[in-house]
């Protein structure tokens, strides 16, 4: 003996143009309007999806063009501090010149000679 169900009703008001495509999508399933809604409701419910996944997919290649400019920045960063790094110790080099006696400095630029 098959439980009957008691169903509630719920009020759905659409647009002019997606009642007529949801009219249509029922008619191509041939179920009710009742029934195509109730379906679609039922699989979104399941899915566990409560909003437009697809609005996801849409800003993907925006964060790939994202992540390449950070990519970029950050190597442009690295160069700037090697460079950063080079002139540093060029003047720590040109700071230990300067703390040398005139002597110092004479013989140490003669050596090479």
């Amino acid at each position: 003996m098959k439980m009957q169900v008691k169903m509630q009703v719920l009020g759905v008001k659409f647009p002019p143009n997606l009642h007529d495509e949801t009219k249509a999508a029922a008619e191509s399933e041939g179920v009710s309007v009742s029934e195509f809604i109730r379906q679609t409701v039922v699989q979104r419910l399941r899915n566990g999806s409560a909003t437009n996944d697809d609005n996801t997919t849409d800003i993907v290649p925006g964060l790939f063009a994202q992540l390449a400019a950070k990519d970029k920045q950050i190597s442009q960063l690295h160069q700037l501090a090697a460079m950063a790094q080079t002139n540093l110790g060029e003047v720590t080099k040109q700071l230990e010149d300067k703390r040398r006696s005139w002597w110092q400095r004479l013989t140490r630029r003669t050596q090479y000679f």
